[in-house]
């Protein structure tokens, strides 16, 4: 007889949450609570010219993982351009922004660690999925952000 109580316990299926936040549409592809409370993981997929100005998160540190396509990556006072494969840690209160130079989606895995609170800034800044990706409401987002410790920028500027 085999003892089932040393066995793992089944994995659990993952938290999938779509919505759009600025111009991306962003899926949850890991929650703080798959994770148990360990990150949060989310796939952004940014059309031709989109992307997210500069801003620093106060509590999360950030990778960036490109899956397709390119990114103009802002972070602290260095500019950079990341393609397919490549990785960038963005450490919590160094100003950050990315933009999509090519002429097609881009596609970028977000890893943010520890996670709950970005999660909870998303819940409330995310719009339902679909919405047209010019279509911002940018004053909505700046008045929610600070309550998460996100604080929108000049680039270059860093918070500790």
């Amino acid at each position: 007889m085999i003892d089932v109580s040393l066995a793992p316990p089944p994995a659990l299926a993952p938290t999938v949450r779509s919505f759009t936040l600025l111009t991306d549409a962003v899926t949850t592809r890991a929650s703080t609570a798959d994770t148990n409370g360990a990150y949060a993981l989310y796939e952004y997929i940014t059309p031709p010219g989109g992307g997210f100005p500069p801003h620093a998160h106060r509590y999360d540190d950030i990778t960036l993982v490109v899956l397709d396509g390119a990114y103009t990556v802002l972070s602290g006072q260095q500019t950079t351009t990341l393609v397919r494969g490549d990785s960038l840690l963005i450490p919590k209160g160094i100003a950050h922004g990315y933009a999509n130079p090519g002429t097609r989606p881009a596609h970028l895995l977000v890893i943010v660690t520890p996670g709950r609170i970005h999660e909870q800034f998303l819940a409330d800044a995310g719009d339902p999925a679909g919405r047209p990706p010019w279509d911002v409401d940018m004053g909505r987002i700046m008045a929610v952000a600070p309550k998460y410790g996100i604080e929108f920028q000049e680039p270059g500027s860093e918070r500790t």
